[in-house]
């Protein structure tokens, strides 16, 4: 039997297994990467949502600003009112009609920011089914890849396996291939007799 070539035969299938493993080591270190990013978008996305939908619309910054101008205009029309009514002779039902007309207003002015934050509220509950679906998505994608890696690697250590015993097969069979015409025949049960130098 050739020992060179069961070292080579045993060399390249250690090697070729080495590197699948590597590789494979490679493979889970970034799908857990991946797998840690999209753990923390889903985090982000979730607080996200929860802050667009929940929000109280009344409160949000911009609303109170408008709603803080509107009174103002309507503080300013009432007195422009009084001060006017002083001047003309005006009745206090005027005056009064002005403050129903400022109230109405108000109302108004808040079932529109009521309408508008459910359109934002539908939107921010579209946008977020819409990223939890892309998240499903990349994690199935992930999770292909993880199986698509096992699946290449055991077929590499299968074929790094056989090559492997192929080596070492044709090693036995060179030593001990019967005679042909070409090569003669080899007693094997008197090699041991002969004298080694």
């Amino acid at each position: 039997m050739d020992p060179i070539s069961l070292i080579l035969g045993g060399i390249s299938a250690a090697g070729g297994l080495a590197s699948g493993i590597a590789g494979l080591v490679q493979s889970n270190k970034q799908a857990q990467e991946a797998a840690r990013m999209q753990r923390e978008r889903d985090d982000f996305n979730r607080n996200m949502f929860n802050r667009q939908y929940y929000q109280d619309a009344i409160s949000r910054n911009d609303t109170q600003h408008f709603l803080r101008q509107l009174r103002n205009n309507m503080r300013d029309t009432v007195e422009q009112q009084n001060n006017t009514a002083v001047i003309t002779g005006q009745t206090p039902e005027a005056v009064a009609a002005t403050k129903e007309a400022n109230a109405k207003a108000y109302a108004d002015a808040i079932a529109s920011i009521d309408a508008t934050n459910s359109q934002r509220k539908d939107a921010a509950l579209a946008g977020y089914q819409a990223s939890k679906n892309q998240s499903f998505a990349d994690w199935m994608n992930n999770y292909n890849q993880q199986a698509n890696n096992w699946t290449n690697f055991a077929n590499q250590a299968f074929a790094i396996g056989a090559q492997g015993i192929n080596t070492i097969g044709s090693a036995i069979d060179a030593k001990y291939t019967p005679a042909t015409a070409e090569t003669p025949a080899v007693d094997i049960s008197q090699q041991h007799l002969k004298p080694q130098y």
